[in-house]
């Protein structure tokens, strides 16, 4: 009677692994930058303002906010060093600023921030990845309900982490 569960919990395994397998990366490309993203995001381009949106799904009919990575960009003219602190100063004034930092993400340095904030109601996180390259600010940043923060934050945040500048 064990084995028959234990073969069953193992074949369940194998197939919730296939499926996770199975999603197909897609790639979005312009003259200036490329993302990959995993195949059961939509991509609508320059809405709202953004350069692109990626959304998942609705997971219910309930549910409402749908979880997305979108690309800003904006012609500046503040160096990368000076605009760290000025992002963290005005990020502050709305939100709660949790963590800071300076990585390299293909080669090249990127402010990650992570905060959260109360919109509309719904308590939202974030993860913002920002990029200076030619006095051109790219901010590309990941959004979700904070309940739903840590079943998206590893695939987004690879998503994001697969932007790369073509300069």
């Amino acid at each position: 009677m064990n084995r028959k569960l234990y073969l069953i919990i193992l074949f369940i395994s194998v197939l919730n692994c296939q499926t996770k397998g199975d999603k197909k990366a897609k790639e979005f490309k312009t003259e200036d930058y490329s993302i990959t993203y995993p195949s059961n995001l939509k991509l609508e381009e320059k809405i709202d303002g953004a350069e692109f949106i990626l959304s998942t799904e609705k997971s219910s009919e309930t549910d409402s906010f749908m979880e997305n990575i979108n690309l800003v960009t904006q012609d500046i003219n503040i160096s990368f060093k000076d605009y760290i602190p000025y992002c963290e100063e005005e990020i502050k004034k709305a939100a709660k600023l949790t963590k800071s930092e300076v990585i390299s993400n293909n080669g090249r340095k990127t402010h990650r921030i992570v905060f959260t904030l109360k919109q509309n109601g719904i308590q939202l996180s974030f993860i913002q990845h920002s990029l200076i390259v030619n006095s051109k600010l790219y901010m590309l940043t990941f959004s979700c309900k904070s309940s739903e923060f840590n079943i998206y934050k590893s695939e987004m945040e690879d998503t994001m982490l697969s932007f790369k500048i073509n300069k």
